[in-house]
């Protein structure tokens, strides 16, 4: 799975609970609870969104490891380390 496919897989999990951002201005450093404008329940439910369409099992402990696009990119290209290019 490459990076791009991977940032895919975060940004659509986003717009689950989140329809009404713009992919394109989110910094990808910004904690995503506050550029998005979501709140604990969404954030949790992004998490899960994720981890249904990663297939990466996601332990609560590693929650705060995804609170940033960059972050969750490299938590999940390390989940996936021999499918990423």
């Amino acid at each position: 799975m490459s990076s791009l496919t991977i940032r895919r897989l975060i940004i659509e999990a986003l717009l689950e609970v989140a329809p009404e951002i713009d992919e394109v201005k989110i910094d990808a450093d910004a904690e995503l609870r506050e550029e998005c404008d979501i709140d604990s329940m969404d954030f949790l439910n992004f998490i899960t969104a994720l981890k249904h369409s990663s297939g990466v099992s996601i332990p609560e402990r590693d929650y705060k490891d995804l609170d940033t696009i960059n972050r969750a990119m490299d938590y999940l290209e390390k989940k996936l380390p021999s499918l990423t290019s």
